[in-house]
């Protein structure tokens, strides 16, 4: 079954209930996008023949569920947040994913925690780059290491997208807009 007209792809939250969907009119300008978010496994709101007479299916909003990115949604990275966040991932990663459950015999929750320590001095990317690099050299293994972001002339080797940050989405009506 048909989810929308010109869908272009769809993406599913972490706990599968919802869905993000890419939508793109034929001819439309490379940055002409529409942003859907919907319940998982269900048509579009106005794709169905039922009811809904009240609702403006062309106007961003939760009866909609139309996201209007260029003049509703602003992105503010805070860095140290972000690198905390990078941080907390390689920790946990490293946990989870490598070969050896044991670490060689390290006490890697007692490691992340003493450079977890260190994460409120640092004044750049690159401070992260090499806090990391340091954590994993605990490890001991040749094979592990990181680089920075494409285009810093660190680890410009690293190519393609490699994982994304989270983000927190939520509907706030603003008087007047």
């Amino acid at each position: 079954e048909k989810l929308g007209d010109h869908v272009q792809e769809v993406q599913l939250s972490m706990d599968r209930r919802n869905m993000l969907v890419y939508i793109k009119e034929p001819g439309s300008e490379d940055d002409d996008w529409e942003y859907c978010a919907c319940v998982a496994g269900e048509k579009l709101p106005g794709e169905d023949d039922d009811g809904g007479d009240d609702v403006d299916f062309d106007k961003p909003g939760p009866e909609s569920g139309i996201i209007d990115i260029s003049s509703r949604v602003s992105l503010e990275v805070v860095p140290m947040c972000e690198w905390a966040q990078m941080f907390e991932e390689t920790c946990q990663h490293v946990q989870e994913s490598f070969y050896d459950e044991a670490l060689g015999g390290i006490d890697w929750v007692d490691i992340c925690t003493r450079y977890r320590a260190l994460l409120p001095r640092l004044r750049c990317r690159s401070d992260l780059t090499d806090l990391l690099a340091e954590l994993l050299a605990e490890v001991g293994v040749s094979h592990m290491s990181v680089g920075g972001p494409e285009g810093d002339g660190e680890g410009d080797w690293l190519t393609g997208s490699q994982g994304n940050l989270g983000a927190e989405v939520s509907w706030h009506e603003i008087a007047g807009v």
